[in-house]
């Protein structure tokens, strides 16, 4: 895929998420042609996602994850 063409993707990385998943996801992602930004907490909670047509959580501890996007941050997941 061109990068016109590729699928916007929008990777949570914040506090929760950890390991190896991000950067290897991150990885596979590009290699595929997929254009990957990495997104915070702050970042949902500032509608950053309305850009992006998929969203990765590539896993971690849901309930820290949860705290740190708060109610807001949650909500705009959910949109």
């Amino acid at each position: 895929a061109t990068e016109s063409s590729a699928v916007p993707v929008a990777l949570f990385v914040d506090k929760g998420v950890g390991g190896k998943g991000p950067k290897m996801l991150e990885e596979t992602l590009t290699k595929e042609g997929f254009v990957v930004e990495r997104v915070k907490a702050d970042d949902v909670r500032a509608d950053a996602l309305k850009k992006y047509r998929v969203l990765f959580v590539p896993g971690g501890t849901g309930g820290t994850i949860g705290k740190n996007l708060g109610e807001e941050g949650r909500a705009k997941m959910k949109e």
